[in-house]
């Protein structure tokens, strides 16, 4: 009996150093990123309070896919007409670090199929993004890249049948801080280093012009 009164209090005690614990990150956490009032816009209009104006941009259509979105003039354009991994055509804006590209179940398919037969474990298969799960129109989530050691957001949206995804990426890193790969990024979390300065000026540019190419993405039929 009496071991068990000890074991008890064994417990309760350890399940309040647990609580404790939680709280203080939780504490932590909110004090280091400052979390911003989540009626904030978006980091496109975050930063200097100024979106980028987007109405002198160029319109880019693909009439074959159907589907169409505006990008700044003087960006480097590389296409890959047949095809990019598991897009069935792609774009990508060398000189922001920004990719486009459309795919459909076939190609989707067709290249884990080929990644199943890859022997130098380079090819990583396709995956959904987690929040297309939730069947929203348009969705967006970071992921870290330990090959490179930088961070990606990913977006993706579907045409109308949804037999078509659209899909975006762009790449940047932090300076003067490094965040934790175990860390869940959000916009919120992203706003307070580009606020903060710790993503820096062509990070942050890049950033900014991925979300202004995203918001004028749209399929056409």
């Amino acid at each position: 009996m009496k071991t068990e009164k000890t074991n008890y209090i064994i417990l309760l005690i350890l399940v309040l150093v647990t609580a404790i614990g939680v709280a203080a990150y939780i504490t932590q956490a909110r004090r280091i990123y400052k979390l911003p009032d989540a009626s904030q816009l978006s980091i496109a209009h975050r930063g200097n309070g100024t979106s980028i104006d987007v109405s002198t941009w160029k319109t880019y259509r693909n009439e074959q896919y159907g589907f169409e979105f505006r990008y700044p003039d003087g960006l480097q354009i590389e296409e890959y007409k047949n095809g990019f991994e598991y897009s069935v055509y792609a774009i990508w804006f060398k000189n922001i670090n920004v990719r486009i590209g459309v795919s459909n179940a076939a190609s989707r398919e067709s290249y884990n199929t080929r990644c199943e037969s890859d022997d130098t474990g380079m090819c990583i298969g396709f995956e959904f993004l987690r929040c297309e799960s939730q069947q929203d129109v348009l969705c967006s989530e970071y992921s870290y890249v330990p090959i490179g050691g930088f961070w990606q957001k990913k977006a993706s949206i579907y045409n109308q049948d949804q037999s078509l995804r659209g899909e975006f990426e762009v790449d940047f890193s932090f300076d003067g801080r490094v965040i934790s790969p175990a860390v869940v990024l959000t916009d919120e979390i992203v706003f307070d280093s580009v606020a903060s300065g710790q993503i820096d000026k062509r990070n942050e540019k890049n950033l900014r012009i991925f979300e202004e190419i995203l918001s004028t993405f749209k399929f056409i039929r």
